[in-house]
């Protein structure tokens, strides 16, 4: 297909799309009794978490790790509170804040996620060149750097 009929944004939601099904899949294959319905969203953001559990993690921060609005990831928080992934808890010094941590059940199931998306990770490299995936890297990051200003 001729490059100039082709749209970055159309290309790289459907790439976003492709990618968010086949993680789906993958970790649906990799489900034991121990992932209760973690969708491929729930994966990041239980990596995120532990990932970053020497700090104290807010909404605010996941907002802006994932991009995403307010109302999405107060949704996307409330239903991993619901499945036990993750506990909401008040600081002392703002009554407004909520510090977000990982529970015992998201630690249980971190390694089935890391090995779901190293799967992913490797069907998404397997056929692009380290000098491929930093070109990429770097277009991405123009990319949303010009989105952002």
């Amino acid at each position: 297909m001729d490059s100039e009929h082709k749209k970055i944004g159309k290309e790289i939601i459907k790439v976003s799309n492709i990618i968010k099904r086949k993680g789906e899949k993958i970790i649906i294959s990799n489900n034991t009794n121990e992932i209760d319905k973690v969708t491929f969203a729930n994966s990041f953001i239980i990596r995120y978490l532990i990932c970053n559990d020497d700090k104290n993690i807010y909404q605010k921060d996941i907002e802006n790790e994932f991009c995403l609005a307010r109302s999405t990831i107060s949704k996307v928080l409330s239903l991993m509170e619901e499945k036990g992934i993750i506990k909401r808890e008040g600081v002392s010094n703002d009554a407004r804040l909520k510090k977000i941590t990982p529970t015992q059940k998201a630690y249980e199931i971190h390694n089935i996620i890391i090995k779901s998306m190293n799967k992913l990770e490797d069907k998404l490299t397997e056929i692009i060149t380290d000098e491929e995936q930093r070109q990429l890297f770097t277009i991405l990051e123009k990319i949303s750097s010009n989105l952002n200003d």
